[in-house]
């Protein structure tokens, strides 16, 4: 049989019901593009395997809000499994025997992988359910490697803990920001990755409000574990703040009356937060102004970091992801022009058809961006564009307008031009509208 460090092969079967929740809930967050590149990267960093011999994605796809996702399974190479609902009148019942039935076709599916190709050595289940603990231990009675993997958030199914502890590994993926935040849970079996190298077990995400004393600890333990958000001997709110919301998702610094991540971590962990900023060394400054012994307002500073700049602008609650600027400008033309307003995912599968050319992961950070931002009026449960919104430039405008309130509720000071480069980076659309209205870019 094939040995643990040398296998090559991955089998992937998500449960993509499992992911949203349950189609009562929004069917539209799920970052599946993003959540195959991060199974990609985590088994090849646990050099475990490398090339995809299957990966199914089991749906009902006929639900509404679906059809960019069944674009999104050809742009990945995924193959979309059908999962009906048979017999029962009530919805409930109805909803339950399409969970199971999805249940069932995985076990089948991924029993008859493991059987009919020997050669596959890698099973990773895209799931929380705990129901799946007989496949796992079946699989891993058959020689094979199992990884276990699931979104954080507040729409995504739960997690089962036991899944947890069965599977050779386990990580979460966050569901609303760029920075993925993977969380190791390495069962008893011994794997391929030298256990020197693992950090301590981490806590499990928690449903309870910890005292502050617990919470400061925990912020500590977390840096102390995490040296890679350190710069220099400051810290990274952006990454620091990604995995407190996986530890803690009912609280925040707010919970205990501190107006910013960097105003707790200053004042009350003992550290120092990081701010992407290079401040002008006044003793060389020839118009640096006298000290008078008064504060004065801080200039805007040049951003050493664009990357961490937009980490940060992202993470500021409500957490965005921002998309490509031509996915985003595309998606507000269509919106623009259109007048009755329609239901969140008959929304989305509209645009999904309009915009044949559009990433199906770009359309949905586009309508998630936009949704955050307040570019949206409801009428009744429908969403349409608000008045404010009449055309592309407004949408941009709104999103930029957006991210420069991040930046404040963080304590950076970057110029507009910095803002714009991190969220959408160099771009022709945007000089050209500096050219139409001389106050854009000029330092806020």
């Amino acid at each position: 049989m094939t040995s643990r460090t040398h296998r090559r092969n991955v089998a992937v079967f998500i449960d993509l019901e499992n992911m949203f929740g349950g189609y009562n809930n929004n069917v539209s967050g799920v970052p599946l593009s993003r959540m195959l590149r991060e199974i990609r990267k985590f088994v090849e960093d646990l050099e475990i395997g490398s090339s995809a011999a299957t990966t199914r994605a089991y749906a009902n796809w006929m639900v509404a809000g679906m059809s960019t996702y069944r674009r999104e399974m050809l742009e990945n190479a995924v193959e979309p499994v059908q999962i009906f609902s048979y017999e029962g009148k009530r919805k409930n019942l109805d909803e339950g025997r399409r969970k199971n039935a999805a249940d069932v076709q995985i076990v089948v599916d991924a029993l008859s992988v493991a059987v009919e190709a020997p050669w596959v050595d890698v099973f990773v289940i895209v799931s929380g359910d705990g129901d799946f603990i007989p496949l796992v231990r079946r699989l891993q009675y058959l020689g094979k490697y199992v990884i276990g993997a699931t979104l954080t958030g507040a729409g995504a199914g739960g997690v089962s803990a036991a899944l947890r502890s069965n599977a050779d590994h386990y990580f979460e993926v966050e569901a609303s920001l760029s920075t993925i935040v993977t969380k190791k849970y390495p069962s008893s079996i011994k794997t391929p990755i030298d256990s020197s190298k693992e950090s301590t077990s981490p806590r499990l995400p928690s449903d309870r409000i910890p005292e502050l004393d617990e919470y400061v600890m925990s912020v500590k333990e977390i840096v102390s574990h995490n040296p890679q958000m350190m710069r220099g001997d400051e810290v990274s709110g952006a990454l620091l703040g990604n995995i407190l919301r996986t530890e803690w998702p009912r609280v925040n610094f707010s919970t205990y009356g501190f107006k910013s991540l960097g105003d707790f971590i200053d004042n009350e962990c003992g550290l120092k937060i990081y701010r992407p900023t290079s401040v002008k060394n006044a003793s060389s400054s020839k118009s640096a102004p006298a000290d008078t012994g008064k504060s004065s307002v801080p200039a805007p500073v040049a951003v050493t970091d664009l990357s961490e700049l937009r980490l940060s602008l992202q993470a500021v609650e409500p957490a965005v992801i921002y998309p490509d600027l031509t996915s985003l400008i595309s998606v507000l033309e269509e919106l623009t022009v259109r007048f009755s307003p329609l239901e969140p995912d008959d929304l989305l599968d509209a645009l999904g058809d309009d915009l044949p050319d559009v990433p199906a992961e770009q359309i949905r950070l586009a309508l998630g961006l936009l949704f955050a931002v307040g570019a949206f009026r409801a009428d009744e449960s429908a969403l349409m564009l608000t008045s404010d919104v009449a055309g592309v430039e407004d949408g941009i405008s709104l999103v930029l307008d957006d991210a420069r309130r991040r930046a404040e509720t963080i304590e950076l000071i970057p110029t507009d031009e910095q803002i714009r480069e991190a969220v959408f980076g160099p771009n022709e659309f945007l000089d050209a509208a500096d050219d139409q209205d001389p106050t854009v870019g000029e330092s806020s």
